[in-house]
């Protein structure tokens, strides 16, 4: 959740945050197979290993279609919202549901979303982002404005107090998964921060 760049620190303005980038830094375009070997030569050096032993299954020799890696995939992401759920609610108190940090994230990093691009960037119904929007507006963590292209239209930001909430679970997930995340090699590391930086755009709304 959290990317390169420290702990995510949603600011000020319009949502414009220092530390949560919104978009993977070109500067971090790194090739994931050329990234792989490198590393683990590297590894297989210091470690006595033979090459490939560093990444997760041997994947650096294994060919792994399009079937298998969405049936990883779709084992492993309930897993991953099952833990970042608790932290949710753990860091932002018992009022704050998933799918309201969802919205407010998706707002952060937009700086402004009418109910509908939310609706679209979560993947919700439109009826379900409203009622969530209604809540957090209630909470006092997300504001509407009209929009002043289009008077008819509303769009949702978050308020000083939403920033706070967002930017104090994000601080929580992030150490939480970084723990999680300390054990694995270098070479684990690098290879899943790879596999997340060529995996993001294949998910960006259209």
């Amino acid at each position: 959740m959290a990317e390169k760049g420290g702990a995510a620190t949603p600011g000020g303005g319009r949502g414009r945050g220092r530390g949560l980038r919104r978009r993977a830094d070109p500067s971090l375009g790194v090739s994931l197979a050329p990234a792989l070997r490198s590393l683990r030569h590297g590894d297989a050096a210091r470690n006595g290993r033979p090459s490939g032993e560093g990444v997760p299954g041997g994947a650096g020799n294994q060919v792994v279609d399009a079937a298998s890696l969405a049936r990883a995939f779709l084992e492993l992401i309930p897993q991953m919202m099952a833990v970042l759920r608790r932290h949710v609610r753990r860091a932002g108190g018992p009022e704050l549901k998933m799918g309201q940090f969802r919205m407010m994230l998706a707002i952060y990093r937009r700086g402004e979303l009418s109910i509908s691009g939310a609706a679209e960037r979560i993947g919700l119904t439109l009826p379900s982002a409203s009622k969530l929007a209604d809540e957090l507006e209630r909470q006092r963590l997300i504001r509407r404005q009209a929009d002043q292209r289009d008077r008819r239209r509303a769009l949702l930001s978050l308020t000083a107090a939403g920033q706070r909430v967002l930017q104090s679970v994000m601080h929580s997930a992030q150490r939480h998964l970084a723990e999680l995340f300390g054990p694995l090699t270098a070479t684990e590391r690098a290879f899943l921060f790879c596999a997340a930086q060529t995996l993001r755009p294949l998910f960006e709304p259209q």
